[in-house]
């Protein structure tokens, strides 16, 4: 008798199993393969324009979305009928403090820049890599020549350039809330004077052109296979800014489709 139970119990055992496996294997099997996704980090690519008919902007948001990108993490924020540096950081300030403040904010200037194919992923990652809450790019000019950073600046140094930035957004709102600024503002000047004055803020500066690559068209670079290497770095930007050189929509198309052969 008691050499019977022991059976039944162990057959009861064995049933149980078989009925969880097929449980499992039927749940698994059913789940929409969108479950099994990698999850997207959340990112918005800010750009702020009175201007958004301008072809260059156009240019912009094609390479975002060759880039990985989709249209709704593409922001393009206006200034109305007038653009100033004042009217810009207003429209960051407003949208910053909209979002998650984990949310991830890649700013662009409008018309001088343009982002490589396939890349988001990997400007998510180094950003996340490099350690900062806010990463600029940088340059080897300082600009403007008013601000005290240039006007007491160190030779052979990195500046600040604030028309390619990323960083979270809870960061950047919580910087642009607890340092005001007037109508005259300079927008490069306000943050390189944080950047100089604050540095528990987690600012950091992009020198290797690690991600951001600044004043492009004087930049050593060699270009393969839609991809830029900087040869003096050795790093692979992921983003080029064509800093101080105020191009038309003509001659930007020249030179990432002719001269570097990006599409």
């Amino acid at each position: 008798m008691k050499q019977c139970n022991l059976r039944l119990i162990a057959g009861l055992i064995i049933v149980f199993i078989l009925l969880v496996t097929l449980y499992l294997f039927y749940s698994v099997n059913n789940v929409p393969k969108e479950t099994f996704k990698t999850i997207r980090p959340t990112i918005f690519v800010v750009t702020v324009t009175n201007q958004p008919e301008d072809k260059r902007l156009e240019l912009l948001k094609q390479s975002l979305l060759n880039a990985g990108f989709t249209s709704e993490e593409i922001k393009i924020l206006s200034t109305g009928s007038t653009f100033s540096w004042a009217k810009r950081m207003d429209e960051w300030k407003k949208f910053y403090d909209s979002c998650d403040p984990e949310d991830i904010i890649l700013s662009l200037d409008a018309f001088d820049v343009f982002v490589l194919e396939n890349t988001r992923e990997e400007i998510v990652q180094k950003f996340k890599d490099s350690g900062h809450k806010v990463l600029f790019g940088s340059t080897t000019y300082c600009w403007p020549l008013f601000c005290s950073t240039c006007i007491f600046k160190e030779s052979n140094k990195n500046f600040l350039c604030a028309g390619t930035y990323i960083g979270y957004a809870g960061v950047l709102s919580k910087i642009m809330g607890e340092n005001k600024w007037d109508k005259d503002v300079d927008d490069q000047c306000y943050f390189s004077t944080i950047y100089r004055d604050q540095p528990d803020r987690g600012i950091g500066l992009d020198t290797n052109s690690n991600l951001f690559q600044s004043t492009t068209t004087s930049a050593n670079l060699n270009s393969d296979k839609k991809r830029v290497t900087n040869v003096d770095t050795n790093t692979q930007p992921c983003i080029l800014h064509y800093d101080s050189t105020h191009p038309t929509y003509e001659k930007l198309v020249d030179h990432t489709k002719n001269v570097l052969k990006l599409w």
